[in-house]
């Protein structure tokens, strides 16, 4: 399901007493639970299985955040950090998040129960917004936050496709936008001083490039950062039939082209513009004839498995005898083969 939001959540949510009146005894919602028609979001509230499975991870913690919201009686509320993040419509790399992220304004201390990780914090009037009828923390103290307290393979995603709404132009970056993006965000590190995560946000947010048009492309930029490499993204090869091929990376290091092959150019019929499976492949194989009869350059594929972990990633660079740069941060190879290292935010 693309694209989805609170009024289709809304839809799909059922209260325990909403089933109730439905007609629906405790015994009965009990045995459709343990059945696996029904999926329990949260004490008291459910969905249609069926509804739940077809759904990400991004989209799974959306439901999440809703049904949590629907119980929130205190006005002061306000849902934030990595729940923040997807109620904005930013995507969520990995696993679904185990707790619903919210913030009390204020500087007491708050510890998280259940399902509901409760911060205090202080905010500020304009840091906060509604989307969807849903208060929450606006999309510059979001991506601050989720810098700074998410891992950095979630983190970049998120800040990714953030420069990308605030600062891109078709494929290239506007500088002077994409400079005041920065800014903004540098800006609240230093406000910040003293608080947790701000090494890692500083970087970041830093190394954020909007050109990355998937979570995938994201992660595997991050990837390709920490074995070394500095990859050129939305690189532009010339069609000698007229126009343009747009490759996702060039590693001039090694002298290739590298592209992220999400499952969705294959298996998302509007993605595919129409055609087969078995076009797509055929289509895609001629641009990379054609893009290496241009320029003799190779081009290597990966997917979400090899993007996941740096060590993977270098396994399948060197299955097609692609080096690593001799200086990285994460993978060296030894006569004890590949070594994992500490990542240092530099």
């Amino acid at each position: 399901m693309a694209d989805l939001r609170v009024n289709e959540v809304l839809r799909h949510l059922w209260s325990r007493e909403r089933l109730r009146i439905e007609g629906w005894r405790p015994s009965r919602i009990q045995q459709a639970v343990r059945r696996g028609d029904l999926r329990r979001v949260r004490q008291g509230w459910y969905v249609v299985a069926d509804f739940w499975n077809g759904l990400h991870p991004g989209e799974q913690h959306l439901v999440d955040v809703v049904a949590a919201t629907c119980e929130m009686r205190d006005g002061g509320v306000v849902v934030s950090h990595v729940s923040a993040a997807v109620l904005h419509g930013f995507p969520l790399v990995g696993a679904r998040p185990e707790r619903v992220h919210v913030t009390l304004p204020g500087e007491a201390g708050a510890s998280g129960t259940g399902d509901v990780a409760r911060h205090r914090l202080a905010l500020d009037e304009q840091d906060i917004t509604e989307v969807d009828g849903i208060r929450c923390t606006g999309v510059d103290r979001t991506l601050f936050d989720v810098a700074r307290s998410e891992p950095a393979e979630r983190a970049i995603a998120i800040l990714d496709a953030g420069l990308a709404a605030a600062a891109l132009d078709h494929r290239a970056m506007d500088e002077e936008k994409e400079a005041a993006w920065r800014s903004v965000l540098h800006r609240r590190i230093a406000d910040a001083r003293g608080a947790r995560g701000l090494r890692q946000a500083e970087w970041l947010i830093g190394f954020a490039d909007g050109r990355a048009q998937l979570p995938g492309e994201s992660l595997s930029r991050l990837q390709l950062h920490r074995l070394g490499f500095t990859p050129r993204l939305q690189v532009p090869v010339a069609n000698p039939a007229g126009g343009w091929w747009w490759m996702d990376f060039a590693l001039d290091e090694a002298k290739v082209f590298g592209e992220f092959d999400g499952r969705g150019k294959y298996l998302d019929a509007g993605m595919r513009g129409g055609r087969t499976v078995e076009e797509v492949v055929l289509d895609e194989k001629r641009r990379e004839d054609g893009v290496r009869g241009v320029t003799g350059w190779r081009t290597i594929r990966w997917g979400m498995a090899e993007a996941r972990d740096p060590a993977a990633f270098a396994k399948h660079l060197a299955a097609f005898h692609v080096p690593l740069p001799a200086s990285n941060d994460v993978v060296s190879s030894s006569g004890h083969g590949i070594r994992r290292k500490p990542v240092s935010f530099r």
